[in-house]
C-alpha cells in the first residue's frame, strides 16, 4: 500500500536553507521586474495582451524553464545557470503582477492577488524543488568529477530527479489550466 506521507515527503524533500537561498533569488527578480514595470509606458492593450494566453503558450512557456532546470543537472557547470534561471522566472513573474498593479491601481493588486498568485506560486514551487534536486545532481557530477570518493554516485540522484521533474511538470499543467480557465476569466471579469 502507498504510504501517503512517505510520497509527500520524497516529492518535497529539501533543505531548508537551500529553499532559503533560492527563494531570494526569487525574491529578487520580482523587486527587479515590479520595479522596472514601474518604469514601463502602459496602455490598456499591453496589460490586457499580457492576460490573453491559451493555454498551450503557458504551459509550454513554465515546462521550458522547468526543463532547462531539470538538464542543468545533468551538467557540472549548471549551478550558477540555475540561479539565473530562478531570477528570470521572478523577474516576469514580478514585471506581470507590477504593470497589472500598477495599470489597475489597487483594484488590479486586489485582482492579482486574487487570480494570479496561486498560479505564481505553483510555478515557484515546482521550479524551486526542481533547482534542489539540479542543485544535488549537479553537486554530484562535480565531486565525480573532481575525484572525490567520500560523495555518493550522481546515480542514486538521477532517478529521484526524473521522478520529481515529472510530478512536477503535472504540477505546472495544472497551475497552467487554473491560469487559462479560472484565473484569467477572473482577472478579465473584475476589471
Amino acid at each position: 500500500m502507498l504510504n501517503i506521507k512517505k510520497v509527500i515527503s520524497f516529492i518535497f524533500e529539501c533543505e531548508f536553507r537551500v529553499v532559503a537561498v533560492l527563494s531570494l533569488f526569487f525574491l529578487l527578480g520580482i523587486f527587479f521586474g515590479s520595479f522596472y514595470s514601474c518604469r514601463l509606458e502602459m496602455s490598456s492593450e499591453l496589460v490586457n495582451s499580457m492576460i490573453s494566453d491559451n493555454l498551450l503558450s503557458v504551459f509550454i512557456k513554465n515546462l521550458l524553464l522547468l526543463s532547462a532546470v531539470f538538464l542543468l543537472g545533468y551538467t557540472v557547470l549548471g549551478t550558477p545557470l540555475i540561479f539565473f534561471i530562478i531570477i528570470y522566472s521572478g523577474v516576469s513573474c514580478g514585471l506581470f503582477l507590477g504593470t497589472f498593479c500598477a495599470f489597475y491601481g489597487f483594484r488590479g493588486a486586489l485582482v492579482a492577488s486574487l487570480c494570479f498568485y496561486l498560479f505564481y506560486f505553483i510555478n515557484f514551487v515546482s521550479i524551486i524543488y526542481v533547482s534542489f534536486s539540479s542543485l544535488r545532481l549537479s553537486i554530484a557530477l562535480y565531486n565525480v568529477f573532481k575525484n572525490n570518493t567520500r560523495y555518493v554516485s550522481p546515480s542514486i540522484y538521477s532517478k529521484p530527479h526524473i521522478l520529481k521533474f515529472s510530478i512536477f511538470a503535472v504540477f505546472l499543467l495544472v497551475s497552467s489550466l487554473y491560469y487559462v480557465y479560472i484565473a484569467r476569466g477572473l482577472a478579465l471579469h473584475f476589471i
